[in-house]
């Protein structure tokens, strides 16, 4: 006998709904569940018993727990200090005292690898209420106060939304089951720690859609695009150059893996939010990659004229990677490199120009990249620079016929 399960989203603008749409992603990946209808507030799941569904659940948390924490130990992700807000939420949960100077992530992935939903706590998912006085917004049940981490858009400030500090303070509560969701949507889309500030991914909803379920196991598999994307261990600033080097980095992965072509059938957009993290949680800034439409145009500029020698994309990658590191440890140039980037940028995005872009390129960075060179040798920056004339003569036709 067929189960269907109805899983609520929950209201849009809120973080919890990004987490929620990654967390069904990985879901998705099992055998056993399918989508029997999406709309904007939520989605029915199919599946042959509450048995299976169930054990979907939590094979989906438990999967995101151990690749978190696999990531932790590899250093491939770094950590950051809870705070004290929300060691109160990750006691009950765990059952047991969370010590002062507890680890963020390293206390997530113990939590998401000891999970065991039952069909009832699965059941509050569907629910969710918004109470008017006092101002609350409860997902599934008040057991939990969510953590800050997973608020920190304008609802984090708990004042009413477009009222400011004239509205009413707004508090929110979740169940068990909801908190797991959220938790586990954080895990997958967690990109690093940089300073003062995280890196959190979201997969967009449409992905959610029947025509674009046949890349959604590409970006959340492991070792897949969304691996690479919070694995990178660079800090997400500035925003053009770093949207260039993931694009670099995802196109290289999918192209040595032979996916490519099966990725560039769906329509793939990400956000990403710099969020500060310390005595309070705010939004930094907001990014949004559009995925499929950067791919595509890096992909034909690399198969038109990479088999001459020289990547272009490595080239690609190369500036946009020095741009971030001048921005992040300080160096002569970097304002050529960062304009050098929004040119590109402009004119894959089809509002530049590329001959403003690659005459740019040669005489103001290819140039002063040779001069940096003829200090140690006017042979190298020699030779250097005819390399480099003959990698931006080969982008300047790729442009022209993207």
């Amino acid at each position: 006998m067929t189960v269907e399960f109805k899983m609520g989203f929950p209201p849009v603008g809120m973080n919890a709904r990004l987490l929620t749409v990654n967390f069904v992603a990985k879901l998705l990946e099992s055998p056993y569940i399918e989508i029997a209808r999406f709309d904007p507030d939520g989605i029915l799941i199919k599946a042959e018993t509450q048995n299976e569904l169930v054990s979907a659940f939590n094979h989906a948390i438990k999967t995101i727990g151990e690749e978190f924490n696999k990531k932790l130990e590899n250093g491939e992700i770094q950590d950051f200090f809870m705070h004290i807000n929300d060691r109160g939420t990750f006691q009950k949960l765990t059952g047991q005292t969370v010590a002062k100077g507890a680890r963020f992530c390293e206390t997530l992935a113990k939590v998401l690898q000891r999970v065991n939903l039952t069909w009832n706590e699965l059941q509050k998912l569907g629910h969710m209420y918004i109470i008017e006085k006092p101002q609350e917004i409860i997902l599934g049940g008040q057991e939990l106060a969510l953590p800050m981490e997973i608020l920190h858009e304008r609802y984090e400030a708990k004042y009413e939304f477009l009222k400011g500090r004239g509205g009413r303070k707004i508090k929110f509560r979740g169940s068990y089951a909801w908190l797991y969701v959220l938790l586990s949507g954080f895990a997958l889309g967690y990109g690093g720690f940089y300073g003062n500030e995280i890196l959190q991914v979201y997969l967009s909803e449409n992905l959610l859609t029947e025509e674009n379920l046949s890349i959604l196991k590409i970006l959340v598999a492991q070792g897949s695009v969304m691996d690479i994307i919070t694995t990178l261990r660079t800090p997400p600033r500035p925003k053009i150059p770093y949207l260039l080097y993931v694009t670099c980095k995802v196109l290289r992965m999918l192209r040595e893996k032979g996916l490519i072509n099966e990725f560039l059938k769906g329509k793939a957009v990400l956000e990403m939010d710099r969020i500060m993290v310390g005595r309070a949680v705010s939004l930094v800034e907001k990014m949004v990659l559009d995925l499929t439409s950067l791919l595509e145009k890096l992909n034909r500029i690399e198969e038109k004229v990479g088999y001459r020698g020289r990547s272009l994309l490595s080239w690609i990658s190369n500036k946009a990677r020095k741009t971030i590191d001048l921005l992040r440890w300080g160096g002569p140039g970097y304002n050529a490199y960062a304009k050098l980037m929004m040119e590109l940028y402009s004119v894959l995005q089809g509002s530049g120009d590329p001959l403003n872009l690659c005459y740019y390129a040669l005489r103001e960075v290819a140039e002063f990249e040779a001069a940096e060179l003829e200090k140690r040798s006017s042979f190298q920056a020699n030779v250097y620079l005819r390399r480099e004339a003959d990698t931006i003569r080969n982008l300047l036709e790729a442009l022209i016929f993207v």
